[in-house]
């Protein structure tokens, strides 16, 4: 975190910024905007969101004056209202990877296979990519990994989710002089390696997390070298 803190203040310090886009407003996408609104150097430039009202609402909350939030689907709107200092909320995610000023795209929509496309599309159009989108990035992390690392980018996880977690603990524990026998999962959720579709269907209704693309994403071979994206 210092080097990141101390990278942050020389950009704020050469009068640069990072520009994020964030696709899924949310309880974590909200939380995100809302700790970014304090951040050196870093602005959400556009919020994307079926319910513009919780994106709009979530950037009042982070300190942005409603009178600088504009919502538009259109590129030519979005692209003059982020040269102007505008945040934009729209329901249009295209915008996240076409738009020039959008530095990096943060995935907090929770959707597997929307977030793989996502990733995908991003990446060809040459932006970072930071993924809360922990199902996706299970199946299909290293394709998109790989994918990002040709096209010169970075494709990551989050801090403070459990994968960023992990990680963090073992930079920790390496950097004390401790050897790590094990890296597992923690946390409040269960393990079951013999989860499918039909057992976690009913558990996804319940937490409202069950999607008419659930079925097909269960279904995709666990073995990430064979599965194929048709964008």
């Amino acid at each position: 975190m210092f080097k990141i803190n101390r990278k942050l203040k020389e950009l704020k310090h050469n009068g640069e910024r990072i520009s994020l886009a964030i696709i899924g407003c949310g309880k974590m996408g909200a939380s995100l905007i809302n700790q970014l609104g304090g951040i050196d150097a870093i602005e959400v430039g556009l919020v994307v969101e079926h319910t513009p009202q919780k994106a709009k609402n979530a950037l009042i909350d982070s300190g942005i004056s409603e009178d600088k939030i504009i919502n538009t689907d259109s590129y030519d709107e979005a692209y003059e209202a982020l040269n102007r200092g505008f945040v934009v909320v729209s329901s249009n995610y295209r915008l996240a990877y076409k738009l020039l000023q959008i530095t990096a795209v943060i995935d907090a929509t929770g959707n597997p296979p929307f977030g793989a496309e996502l990733a995908a599309k991003s990446i060809q159009y040459h932006k970072h990519f930071i993924t809360l989108n922990v199902e996706c990035d299970a199946v299909v992390g290293p394709i998109l990994y790989d994918m990002a690392k040709k096209a010169g980018v970075v494709y990551t996880g989050i801090a403070g989710d459990e994968p960023g977690s992990i990680i963090e603990l073992c930079d920790f524990a390496y950097g004390i002089g401790l050897e790590i026998l094990v890296a597992a999962k923690g946390k409040n959720n269960p393990l079951d390696n013999y989860a499918n579709a039909e057992i976690l269907k009913e558990s996804a209704k319940e937490k409202r997390t069950f999607t008419k693309n659930a079925n097909k994403f269960c279904r995709w071979n666990k073995y990430h070298d064979r599965i194929k994206f048709s964008l």
